[in-house]
């Protein structure tokens, strides 16, 4: 059984095992910042540093991050495994996430980025989808909460080696 630690926001109870894989990958892709020399700035996920008005509206992104051909974009890291259905390789994300990542680009005025660091491909790339596309996507009920299914195949992304090759500027072909 796990260790049940409870998370800010509607999300519930997660898994501890499930949280420390995300700080795990947000670990890694907060060296890979670093070394790389970009310009971030993290954001703590605390409750005293987000408005009481937007708990449960609006999700709060990993990074902000500066790139001179994007601008500030919004990064938040996920720590999830890809799946596997008769359609192929996919990501999942909590619908009302998705939602919650387009209230904060309308109201920021800044995209929101996922990306993705699963730990079996051992945190060394990053399948980063802008949220502005995830919240398109139908979603499927799966115990008792709804999630959308980002699918490799039928979803524009892009995969970035977390390494010294990688570059997020690469990430203008999306938009």
């Amino acid at each position: 059984m796990y260790f049940l630690m409870r998370v800010w926001g509607n999300m519930g109870y997660v898994p501890r095992e499930k949280q420390d894989k995300g700080v795990r990958a947000e670990h890694a892709f907060r060296a890979w910042l670093n070394e790389k020399g970009y310009s971030f700035i993290y954001l703590e996920q605390s409750t005293t540093t987000f408005p009481e008005k937007f708990h449960g509206t609006i999700k709060r992104p990993d990074f902000l991050i500066g790139l001179f051909r994007l601008g500030s974009i919004f990064v938040d890291v996920k720590g999830h495994r890809r799946y596997e259905d008769e359609h192929g390789s996919y990501f999942s994300l909590p619908a009302d996430e998705a939602q919650q990542y387009r209230m904060l680009e309308t109201f920021m005025g800044l995209p929101v980025w996922l990306a993705y660091v699963p730990e079996d491909e051992g945190l060394q790339v990053a399948y980063f989808f802008p949220a502005s596309l995830v919240v398109n996507l139908p979603a499927l009920a799966y115990n008792g909460r709804k999630f959308v299914k980002i699918h490799l195949g039928t979803v524009t992304f892009k995969r970035i080696a977390l390494d010294r090759s990688g570059q997020l500027s690469s990430l203008c072909e999306l938009v």
